[in-house]
């Protein structure tokens, strides 16, 4: 067992690297930017900076695994979460809509939306050729990716974890179900490339 768990450990650790790298090479690519840092009214947040922060969350009849936020080279990325569904898989053989937003309360103790994904069964009956497959959709729910800039400046650890999800979706007779799954900060690292420090921490 304790074998098992170190292969793990060490597995979810590569997996975290390939990502931040492969991150740090598109964000590069695609800016290329000449100034050592973001200049605004408020502040210069330096290019360097690198945080990520994975995120879990338990709700009645769904689970979210590794929601991740990853700021780096002045762009911040969203989602890659795994959405499990603990009931019965059944339960959504015949779900026409679905949707997932996640949300962050700001200072003014307002929520505001981050990140969303919508699966929609356009055609007016369910075939082979035209599945609604919640359970397949939901193992990746992708990501997105924004300037890091504006209010995003004015976040910090306390916005994060303050993340929840919103889950909208409709079952058989048509009824719309609705669960929030609010989430908790189970790893994160910092790196201080000016310094060459970095700290990380993990709850278990």
């Amino acid at each position: 067992m304790r074998i098992q768990a170190a292969r793990k450990l060490k597995i979810g650790a590569g997996v975290l690297l390939v990502v931040i790298g492969v991150f740090l090479v598109l964000s590069s690519n695609s800016g290329n930017k000449k100034e050592a840092g973001i200049h605004t009214s408020a502040q210069t947040i330096p290019l360097e900076k690198t945080e990520l922060y994975l995120m879990n969350g338990v709700g009645e009849r769904w689970e979210v695994q590794d929601y991740m936020i990853l700021i780096s080279n002045g762009q911040i990325l969203r989602g890659n979460a795994e959405l499990t569904y603990t009931g019965d898989p059944n339960d959504l053989a015949q779900t026409r809509n679905f949707e997932i937003s996640f949300y962050e309360i700001n200072e003014g103790g307002e929520r505001k939306g981050v990140f969303s994904r919508e699966y929609h069964l356009v055609s007016s009956s369910r075939t082979v050729d035209n599945p609604l497959n919640i359970i397949e959709n939901a193992k990746n729910l992708g990501t997105n990716v924004h300037e890091y800039s504006y209010d995003e400046l004015n976040k910090d650890e306390t916005t994060y974890e303050s993340t929840f999800a919103e889950i909208i979706w409709d079952d058989e007779m048509g009824k719309i179900h609705k669960e929030v799954v609010d989430l908790s900060i189970r790893r994160q690292v910092k790196v201080d490339h000016y310094s060459e420090k970095e700290a990380s921490s993990e709850n278990k």
